[in-house]
Order: C-alpha cells, then structure tokens, then sequence
C-alpha cells in the first residue's frame, strides 16, 4: 500500500479518495489490497514518517472537507529504493496453492482431479478476463507500460493453467494415483488395488 500511495503522490498531489479511484482504474487493486481502512491508516503513518505532508485542505459546496497530501524528498527517495529491491531482488513466497500442493496426497485421486479441474475453469475466465483488460487499454490508447502488471498476471495465470492441466491429466490418466506407503489416500487405493500376495519391492 506504501509504494501505491507513493507513486501516485510521485505523480501529482492529491486526496486519498482520488487515491482510490485511480488505484481502481489503474487495476492496482489487482496486487495491492485496498479498503479505506487502511488507505488513510497508510497515509497517516506516511505522514508519521515524514515521507509525505499535507499540502492544503478543499471543500466543495457541502461535501466534507477533503486533505490533499504531497510527496516529500524523502519519500521520493524512499519511493524509488523501495521500488528497485522489489524489482529487482527475488524473494520467497508463500502462495496457499502451493501449500496445498504439498498435501495433495491427503485426497483421493477422484477429489484432487476434481478440485484441479475448478480451478483450470476459474484460470481460464482470469486469463481471459485479464487478455479483455489489455485488449480495452490498448483500443483507448493506453501504453503497454500502464498494465504491464496485468500482461504479468496473465503470463502467470497461463503458465499455471497449463501446468495444472497436465497434472490433472497426469491424475486422471492414473499416472499420479500410486505413491509410495503412508501417503495418504492415494497410497490406500495403490494398496487396495493389489493382487493378494504382492510383496513390495524393497
């Protein structure tokens, strides 16, 4: 929420409700987590911290009073630091898909395919979704630089669909269905699934 509220005060001084709007416009929204709670909670400690300062105050007709902030040096400063290591340094995250990945084997087979194959549904309406919003920014005349972060999102969200597709083709094809004992369901099924007698291989 810093950097956003950074790099619109960057570009001109402004109130924290037209903020919100651009941030909407701009589909910030789509990698910052906006509410008004902790947009102005956000302004208030950057002006705590110095890095930005009131500018004036307006009001217009009856509308309650609105604060216009303005960036400071040092928040400028502080903009383009931050702005750099998030570039530029690859840090780890921790994605819930991933962590439900790690326990996929805790599901039988027939759930997990189940469970991939909503979810390729939904990455599809996003990539296409996402496609629309570049396709409506191009068509108006808005540079590739302005959604760079969706054309980013769509990559990520095509990427995942192929990858989770070939899984859920991997599980429903039986090629994912016997792991080794103590995993879970689907080490019961491989069980369950053998001839009297069997031995495993050690």
């Amino acid at each position: 929420m810093w950097l956003a509220i950074l790099a619109l005060l960057d570009e001109r001084p402004m109130h924290p409700y037209e903020m919100s709007v651009l941030m909407k416009q701009r589909r910030i929204t789509a990698s910052v987590k906006l509410n008004a709670g902790s947009l102005y909670a956000s302004v208030n400690a950057l002006v705590t911290e110095g890095l930005i300062a009131v500018k004036a105050t307006e009001q217009d007709g009856k509308m309650p009073e609105r604060t216009i902030y303005q960036i400071t040096p040092e928040g400028s400063e502080y903009c383009s630091v931050l702005l750099s290591e998030i570039l530029k340094d690859l840090e780890k995250e921790f994605p819930r898909f991933g962590a439900g990945l790690s326990f996929i084997a805790h599901l039988a087979p027939v759930e997990a395919a189940s469970l991939l194959k909503a979810r390729i549904e939904q990455l599809k309406r996003r990539v296409e979704e996402e496609r629309a919003v570049i396709s409506s920014a191009r068509a108006a005349g808005v540079s590739d630089l302005f959604v760079l972060e969706t054309d980013f999102s769509a990559h990520m969200a095509e990427a995942e669909l192929a990858w989770v597709t070939s899984i859920h083709a991997r599980i429903e094809g039986g090629e994912l269905s016997v792991l080794p004992e103590g995993q879970g369901h689907w080490a019961a099924l491989a069980s369950a699934s053998k001839p009297k007698g069997t031995v495993n291989a050690r």
